[in-house]
């Protein structure tokens, strides 16, 4: 069996690991985030650079780039749509705090108290 000092430390770098690997990924999603808004700025700038220019299309050896409309609904007002536009979706949750309170006095069906058993360690 490993000695409790090697435990520690293996398990102690486990936890830095997972930490700095965190704190890459909220660095990766702010770097995504801003490729985002810089691809949306490019897109705008070179519609609008078209747009100001009177172009439509333009084809370059590579590239063949055109201006197209779209459509989409945009909602004004929610309370002013008519209700066969509408649906309702319930998301379905159990309460794991009432059924652990109700386990104290009786049993609830479908569900038991699962003891599980922690490793807690603090430095000296």
């Amino acid at each position: 069996m490993m000695n409790l000092k090697n435990y520690i430390s293996v398990i102690l770098y486990l936890e830095e690991t997972v930490k700095t690997i965190d704190a890459k990924i909220t660095e990766l999603q702010k770097q995504k985030d801003n490729y985002k808004k810089n691809l949306e700025l490019s897109k705008l700038n070179l519609r609008l650079d078209m747009g100001n220019e009177g172009v439509k299309q333009l084809q370059t050896g590579e590239f063949k780039v055109s201006i197209r409309k779209n459509t989409s609904v945009k909602i004004l007002d929610e309370n002013k749509v008519p209700t066969k536009y509408k649906t309702i979706h319930q998301v379905e949750k159990i309460d794991k705090r009432k059924i652990r309170k109700d386990l104290k006095n009786n049993t609830v069906e479908g569900v038991e108290i699962e003891v599980k058993e922690n490793i807690q360690i603090k430095e000296v």
